[in-house]
């Protein structure tokens, strides 16, 4: 009896989650065509759109982990992948290193970092209270910030090389040029879900995370050790953030400048995304973001003016939660 309970509601959450996701297919396609058809600026819009979802995506990711391991809101997630990016650019752009040797170093930077603020803070609060320790990612956000202000001074040197990817090619979706550099942050997307998808699915590490995820007090009964999880699984975020700073800094892109801090601003959107994802789901998070980008660059095509960005980013995230209020009465009817 308590298998086939506990089948049935793997079964409906699966059917609630495929619905949820061909809305959010219908949406996307919807923008597709409006923006295609109905205004004539055209489809690089959308592309746009899917460019900077993408690299909202991946901080989004990295909150939703975060928040299934410690139940808390990095607010320093953002700027956890800011050294990282400042690594990779100033080797590239200050010491004339090549790219491929750079961007590596860049994500070695983020292990660190991730390392470090787990080790330092997250580790030694452990049995804080989860307010306490929510409050506490924000002077963590502060900390960085400043380590990343301060580390254009250690690379004085200018070199002629400019930090872009190796794949120097354009192609026009009007209104928009893209190059290289979108390409390669479209393809890190699908890639990273991968890489967490085999993280997750097939190594010892990412099924002792998950079941930590779902219960610490039963992993330590189990002998799981759930402090050393939670190093990994800051790791994994920081990498997250480090990927998509480094994705964002080439000039085409233009969202990551070295010596300025990230607003926290900029976190509204990944935020949002992870929330309407249930703070559970990964390809629901990333479907979000990309959403919430297209949403974005649309209304700005149309406008021309942020202001009425942020306006289309309320009505979206709150059509969003009524969408997530709707299933969630769904599912406490179907259990009852």
């Amino acid at each position: 009896m308590t298998t086939t309970l506990a089948t049935g509601g793997r079964s409906t959450a699966t059917r609630q989650r495929f619905g949820v996701g061909v809305g959010v297919g219908v949406v996307l396609v919807a923008a597709y065509f409006g923006v295609d058809k109905l205004h004539p600026f055209g489809t690089g819009v959308l592309v746009k759109g899917l460019v900077v979802g993408g690299l909202d995506s991946l901080v989004a990711m990295g909150l939703v982990l975060i928040y299934r391991s410690a139940r808390i809101i990095n607010f320093s997630q953002q700027v956890m992948g800011g050294l990282a990016a400042a690594v990779a650019v100033l080797l590239v752009e200050g010491k004339g290193w090549p790219y491929w040797v750079a961007v590596p170093l860049g994500l070695v930077a983020a292990i660190v970092t991730g390392w470090l603020v787990e080790a330092l803070f997250i580790r030694r609060m452990a049995n804080a209270p989860r307010l306490l320790l929510t409050v506490a990612t924000i002077g963590i956000y502060q900390l960085l910030g400043a380590a990343q202000l301060g580390f254009e001074n250690l690379v004085p040197q200018k070199s002629a090389n400019a930090f872009t990817t190796p794949f120097n090619f354009t192609f026009h979706l009007s209104p928009n040029t893209f190059t290289g550099d979108d390409l390669v942050a479209m393809g890190a997307v699908p890639v990273a879900l991968l890489l967490l998808y085999l993280f997750f699915v097939r190594t010892d590490y990412g099924v002792a995370i998950r079941g930590a995820a779902d219960s610490s007090e039963r992993a330590l009964l189990l002998g799981i050790p759930v402090r050393n999880l939670s190093r990994v699984t800051w790791i994994v975020a920081a990498l997250l953030s480090g990927v998509g700073a480094i994705l964002a800094a080439p000039a085409s892109i233009g969202s990551f400048t070295v010596g300025q801090v990230t607003s926290p601003a900029t976190l509204l959107l990944p935020l949002a995304a992870a929330v309407l994802g249930g703070m559970e789901s990964l390809p629901l998070t990333v479907l979000w973001a990309l959403v919430l980008g297209v949403v974005n660059e649309v209304v700005y095509a149309i406008t021309l003016q942020a202001a009425y960005q942020d306006v289309a980013q309320f009505v979206a995230i709150g059509l969003g939660l009524m969408l997530m209020i709707l299933r969630n009465r769904i599912t406490r009817v179907d259990d009852g």
